[in-house]
C-alpha cells in the first residue's frame, strides 16, 4: 500500500496545485478561482520557459510556489469540502495533461528541491472528510467514481503505463496514479457498482493488467513494490463487485491471474492477492465459465502441489490464508462430486470456513476478515454433499464463539 508519506505528500501538493475551478463560499470563492488559477497558469508558463533536461528550482519557481501556498491557506476558511474537491480533482486534470506533458519539466519532477517544495505545502491541506460525503452523498460518490476514472485515463497516465514515460521520472506519476486509484478505491466503498458501470472503463483497466506484468519481476523494489501492489489491491477491489465481473473477464483480468499463479518464481504475497481475484471472479456464473475455459482447475491443482501440499504443516497465516483461498476457489469452479479432498486434508479448512461464516454472521454488516458470510456459506454446502465431510463440520469442527449474539 501507499505509505503514509506519499500520501501525505500527494494530498499535500496536489491540494496546492489543485485549485483552478469550481465554486466555495459566496464572499471567498470567486477571489480563490481568480488568483489560484492564475498562479497555477503561471507556474505552468514558468516550466515552459525551461530549458530541456534542466532541473534547477530558479527564483520564478520558488515565488510562484510561495505565492500559491499563501493563497491556499485560505481554504481553511471554507465549509464546502465537495467543492474543494471538485476543484482538486479540476486542478488535477489540469496539472495531469498541461504540465506532465511538458517535455522540457520532467528533470524538475525528479528534483527532490521541487517535490520538498510541495511536501512544505502539507500545514495548509484541508481535511475534506471525504467518507462522510461519499456516505451522504452517493449521488455525488458515483459522479467523483467516473471523473476519477476519466483522469487515470488521462494520456499521460496512459503512456506511463505503457512504459511510454522516462523510467528516471516515472515515479512521480507512479504516485499521482496511485492517488487517483485511492480516490476510486474509496469511493467503491460507498457505492452500489451497476451492470455497466465498468464497461467504459475495461481500457484502462486492462493497461493497469498489463502494467502489472509487465513490471511483476521488480515486485521486491520498494517503490516498485508498493506500487504493485497498490494497483493489485485495487484489481481485487474491482473484481469483488460482483457486477463488474464481466467487464473484468473483458479486461483479461482472469487470463492474467491464471498466468501468474502458473508462475514458480513470484512471491507468495503476489500469488496471495493473484488467489483472492480468482476467488471474486468465481463467484460469478460468466467468472466460472471464462476460468474453465482456460484449464483453471488443471492450473490451481498445480498450484496446489507447487505451493500448498509442501507448506501444508506450515502454520504461517500466511500459508493458511492462501490455503483456505484456493479450497475456496477450487470449489467454486468444480462440481460438488469432483471436488472430493481427503477429510484429513480438509479439516483446518472446515474450521476456518466455519470460523468465518461464524465471524461474519455475528458482524453488523455481516462481513469479517474481507469476506462476506455467503462466501464461506456457498463453499460449506458444495463441500457438505459429502457425508464424511457434513459429519465434522455437523459435530467435529472447532469453532469460537457459536452461540449467536444479540446485535
Amino acid at each position: 500500500m501507499l505509505s503514509t508519506k506519499i500520501n501525505n505528500f500527494l494530498l499535500g501538493f496536489i491540494l496546492v496545485v489543485s485549485l483552478s475551478e469550481s465554486a466555495s463560499s459566496p464572499t471567498k470563492e470567486p477571489k480563490l478561482t481568480q488568483d489560484i488559477p492564475g498562479l497555477f497558469l503561471n507556474l505552468r508558463d514558468i516550466l515552459l520557459q525551461k530549458t530541456l533536461n534542466q532541473d534547477e528550482i530558479d527564483i520564478n519557481i520558488s515565488r510562484c510556489a510561495e505565492s500559491i501556498r499563501i493563497k491556499c491557506l485560505e481554504l481553511t476558511t471554507l465549509t464546502q469540502s465537495t467543492e474543494i474537491f471538485d476543484v482538486l480533482l479540476a486542478t488535477l486534470k489540469i496539472y495531469i495533461n498541461q504540465i506532465l506533458s511538458i517535455d522540457q519539466c520532467r528533470y524538475i519532477f525528479s528534483n527532490q528541491a521541487f517535490l520538498e517544495t510541495f511536501s512544505s505545502l502539507l500545514s495548509t491541506k484541508e481535511t475534506l472528510h471525504l467518507e462522510s460525503i461519499y456516505e451522504n452523498n452517493p449521488d455525488y460518490a458515483r459522479t467523483t467514481f467516473y471523473r476519477s476514472f476519466d483522469l487515470l485515463s488521462s494520456p499521460t497516465i496512459i503512456d506511463f503505463l505503457n512504459g511510454k514515460y522516462p523510467d528516471e521520472f516515472s515515479p512521480h506519476i507512479s504516485k499521482i496514479c496511485c492517488l487517483i486509484i485511492g480516490y476510486i478505491w474509496l469511493i467503491i466503498q460507498y457505492i452500489v457498482i451497476r451492470k455497466d458501470d465498468l464497461q467504459n472503463q475495461v481500457p484502462i483497466i486492462r493497461l493497469l493488467l498489463e502494467y502489472i506484468d509487465r513490471k511483476k519481476q521488480y515486485w521486491n523494489e520498494t517503490e516498485m513494490h508498493d506500487t504493485l501492489i497498490y494497483i493489485i489491491g485495487f484489481i481485487c477491489t474491482l473484481a469483488n463487485e460482483t457486477m463488474s465481473v464481466p467487464s473484468m473477464i473483458e479486461a483479461k483480468c482472469s487470463d492474467y491471474i491464471l498466468k501468474w499463479i502458473s508462475m514458480e518464481d513470484l512471491e507468495l504475497e503476489f500469488q496471495r492477492l493473484s488467489l483472492h481475484i480468482l476467488h471474486n471472479i468465481a463467484r460469478h456464473e460468466k467468472g466460472v465459465d471464462a476460468l474453465n475455459s482456460s484449464n483453471c482447475i488443471n492450473i490451481l491443482k498445480g498450484f496446489q502441489q507447487r505451493v500448498i501440499k509442501p507448506n501444508q504443516d506450515n502454520n504461517d497465516a500466511l500459508f493458511a490464508e492462501i490455503q483456505l483461498v484456493y479450497c475456496m476457489t477450487l470449489s467454486l469452479v468444480s462440481e460438488p462430486r469432483e471436488n472430493q479432498e481427503d477429510l484429513n486434508s480438509l479439516r483446518k479448512i472446515l474450521d476456518q470456513l466455519m470460523q468465518a461464516a461464524v465471524d461474519c454472521g455475528q458482524s453488523v454488516n455481516n462481513k469479517s476478515n474481507g469476506f462476506h458470510v455467503s462466501e464461506p456459506i456457498v463453499v460449506l454446502t458444495k463441500l457438505c454433499i459429502h457425508d464424511d465431510i457434513l459429519k465434522y463440520v455437523l459435530t467435529e469442527s472447532s469453532v469460537e464463539n457459536l452461540k449467536a449474539k444479540s446485535r
